[in-house]
């Protein structure tokens, strides 16, 4: 199974949707089309999707750079910049700050796809299981 395979066979991956839009040796993205069973009562996506969206591009970006370690959110901090509509598709992208023997801090940003506006920031710690 590859790398793309594993994720997109995911059960929680399926629910939202999300799909791994591009992987190479240095880069990973994800992208999620946003549906109307993603908005709040505002009319906007919920905060949750966003903070689930974030989470998940900065445990892939870990995962990525070593396939065999399996890794877990210790903290996850989100910057909720812009709100995300209907209509919308979003891409996820994240950078590894550091990573040591049995911690690692990232950083990840969602933009829309269709103005390249950042949405979302965050920043979080993971242990690494190996």
């Amino acid at each position: 199974m590859t790398f793309k395979d594993t994720y997109e066979s995911s059960p929680f991956w399926k629910l939202l949707g999300i799909e791994m839009d591009q992987v190479n040796p240095e880069f990973v993205r994800i992208k999620l089309s946003i549906t109307s069973s993603f908005l709040n009562v505002n009319r906007s996506v919920h905060g949750g999707i966003i903070a689930s969206m974030l989470d998940t591009i900065m445990g892939v970006t870990l995962r990525h750079q070593n396939y065999d370690a399996k890794v877990a959110t210790v903290s996850l901090t989100t910057q909720f910049i812009a709100p995300v509509l209907e209509g919308t598709t979003i891409y996820g992208t994240a950078r590894v700050v550091h990573c040591g023997r049995r911690i690692a801090a990232l950083e990840a940003k969602l933009e829309s796809s269709e103005s390249g506006e950042i949405l979302a920031t965050g920043i979080g710690t993971f242990v690494i299981k190996r």
